[in-house]
């Protein structure tokens, strides 16, 4: 009898350990998904930030984009920074990112945006989520949706002025750097200044050396490589154009020479977010690349971009 008032009295005490245990995990999940809900759907007003903005960096957090991405400086190789993004890119490179990642960043592991294009937001939301804003106000931020949206349509990219995808690519254009990047940049121009004196006596010799290359054995083939590595981001995979230019069709945006392509590559086009590449790629490369963009021409791959420019 004992025995069995025993084990009664042991499976008792089980028992209330067992529902404490459960209240405790019900009361840490409720506090989580509470402390959760606070940091999607709360936002401080920043003076420094238009309500546009701000509004997309409600949806940014209301996304979890924080799960893939830090605003930040980090260590974490499976984290992305975004710090110092602002005006680092086109903003149509952003709307492609967002909708279709792989046609910017090959082999992106990031998963699409596209709802974003067809969610709306209008004063209520930015009243109710952010802060109470005036007509005035409201009329502002319609004007900065306008001339992103204008961006856009510039590269064929059509969208509601008032789309989710703007406020959220306004705020992507805005993350401004880190005084920790300030000062990783700084020592970066200082080492880049030293290796720049090493390439220019390289580039001193750049004419014949790319001449050269342009006229080497498979060196279109080499410069297939080039362009894999560099240029698919902006072009597309086949030269088929994105945020970038088709390059193969028959049209050219700064002509059709060799000088001319190379002149491109090496100078960039600044005003159209195209880097100059005079101290990322080697003149051999250069000349590879040239070689390379001379043979897809008519290649006609799918889903091409519309040409642009003078055909030649």
């Amino acid at each position: 009898l004992a025995a069995i008032l025993s084990n009664i009295t042991l499976m008792k005490l089980n028992l209330i350990l067992f529902i404490v245990l459960m209240f405790l995990i019900i009361a840490f999940n409720s506090f989580t998904s509470s402390q959760i809900d606070r940091r999607i759907t709360l936002t401080s007003v920043d003076t420094t930030k238009s309500y546009l903005t701000l509004y997309g960096q409600y949806v940014y957090n209301r996304e979890k984009c924080f799960n893939c991405h830090s605003l930040n400086q980090t260590k974490d190789p499976k984290i992305i920074s975004l710090d110092g993004l602002a005006n680092k890119y086109p903003k149509s490179w952003h709307y492609w990112h967002l909708v279709d990642p792989t046609i910017v960043v090959v082999n992106s592991k990031m998963p699409s945006f596209s709802i974003l294009s067809y969610k709306i937001f209008n004063k209520d939301s930015i009243d109710k989520i952010i802060h109470e804003i005036s007509l005035e106000e409201w009329d502002k931020e319609l004007a900065e949706s306008k001339l992103i949206n204008a961006e856009l349509n510039s590269n064929g990219i059509e969208v509601k002025e008032n789309s989710e995808i703007i406020a959220l690519i306004s705020y992507l254009d805005n993350i401004q750097e880190s005084e920790e990047l300030k000062l990783i940049r700084i020592k970066q121009h200082e080492e880049t200044l030293i290796q720049n004196k090493l390439d220019d006596s390289l580039w001193a010799r750049s004419e014949f050396l790319i001449n050269q290359s342009i006229n080497e054995k498979h060196s279109s083939k080499k410069g297939q490589q080039v362009f894999s590595i560099n240029c698919t981001a902006c072009h597309g995979r086949q030269g088929e154009g994105g945020v970038g230019p088709n390059l193969t069709d028959n049209y050219w945006l700064h002509g059709s020479s060799n000088e001319n392509i190379a002149n491109t590559i090496i100078n960039g086009v600044p005003d159209k977010g195209m880097i100059g590449w005079r101290y990322e790629l080697t003149p051999n490369e250069v000349g590879y690349l040239v070689s390379f963009l001379k043979s897809i021409k008519g290649t006609n791959p799918p889903n091409a971009k519309m040409p642009q420019g003078i055909i030649e």
